[in-house]
């Protein structure tokens, strides 16, 4: 968890850091109030959190174990594995796989994420030393980066602070890690792209389902394959009936790119209508969304969140203001 920070006297820098978090909140109000998706009622009672680098370190550090597929951004489908990617009984067999099975190795070391991919690719041997691997090497700096943001436990979001000088056509790469669980830690990792100047998708939706087997080994630990697996794109994508309802909200953590959390009281949230729009909201099996919303010319909200059937909704928000990210928040709720 992040931890609480207060302080009788106010230095000049803290001073100067606090008008700047004032205008942030002035300009993120406009995006906490009610949209065509959800009716909110909010109040705003403010308390400073740092987020804690040494929980997140210890919440996303070792070995994730899990599987990996691509979605249709217009239709939510599943996406087959190429078949230059399958041995030939698999086609003589008709097995289509939809993802493979991955493995993310992943550590902080000097405020540096380090996080190695490795797709295994479809087999029919079971044995360790024939197993094919596609690897793929991400690394984020926690300090220089001002568009990667992180909570205390294992949560993050990765993409631009600013649209200014995008060019039309070209669409911006984002990240999300969204921790579903921490007393069996389980997470979605979503990786894709968007069109800013269409506020619309682009391109595939990469998600991972990964739950954590071991301490950090760089991959060392992958033995085999399993020739293949379903996994959970196979699924029902989420249901509307799943979301739809009465929620309430833990306290809220909005995270700004100066670093600041703040933890604020988020009042029920209602939500009566969550249709699906082509390539603005992609409703996925494993119970988890991905939105891209724009409220007017000038504000949207990029969104990921997984739906449990227990009746839990978490999410995460990235939002921006006249092309300048403005705040990312995590929101947890239950239904009553």
């Amino acid at each position: 968890m992040a931890f609480l920070w207060t302080v009788s006297t106010v230095s000049t820098c803290h001073k100067c850091l606090c008008c700047s978090q004032k205008r942030s909140r002035r300009n993120a109000c406009l995006f906490l109030s009610p949209n065509t998706f959800w009716k909110v009622r909010y109040q705003a009672t403010v308390q400073k959190i740092w987020a804690n680098l040494d929980a997140f370190q210890q919440a996303v550090t070792g070995e994730w174990k899990g599987f990996e597929a691509l979605f249709d951004p217009e239709t939510g489908s599943a996406i087959e594995v190429p078949l230059t990617s399958l041995p030939d009984e698999f086609l003589d067999w008709n097995v289509k796989p939809l993802g493979y099975e991955s493995w993310n190795s992943t550590v902080v070391r000097n405020h540096q994420l380090y996080r190695k991919h490795s797709r295994i690719l479809p087999s029919v041997s079971f044995d360790a030393d024939t197993v094919d691997l596609e690897t793929e090497i991400y690394r984020y700096n926690l300090q220089e980066e001002e568009g990667f943001l992180f909570l205390a436990d294992g949560s993050y979001s990765k993409g631009p602070v600013s649209f200014r000088d995008a060019k039309v056509g070209m669409p911006h790469i984002f990240e999300f890690c969204l921790v579903a669980s921490s007393g069996a830690p389980m997470r979605y990792l979503f990786r894709f792209s968007v069109d800013i100047q269409r506020c619309k998708l682009w391109g595939d939706v990469q998600v991972f389902l990964e739950y954590r087997d071991g301490e950090f080994c760089d991959g060392n630990a992958i033995a085999s394959g399993s020739g293949f697996t379903e996994g959970f794109s196979s699924d029902m994508p989420l249901s509307e009936n799943l979301i739809q309802g009465e929620w309430y909200p833990k306290p809220v953590q909005y995270l700004y790119p100066s670093g600041y959390v703040d933890e604020q009281p988020h009042g029920p949230i209602v939500v009566d209508k969550f249709a699906s729009l082509p390539r603005q909201l992609v409703l996925l099996p494993g119970n988890v969304y991905v939105k891209c919303n724009c409220s007017d010319e000038q504000s949207w909200n990029l969104e990921v969140g997984h739906v449990s059937t227990e009746g839990r909704w978490i999410s995460f928000h990235r939002k921006y203001v006249d092309d300048r990210l403005i705040l990312c928040f995590q929101r947890i709720c239950c239904k009553a």
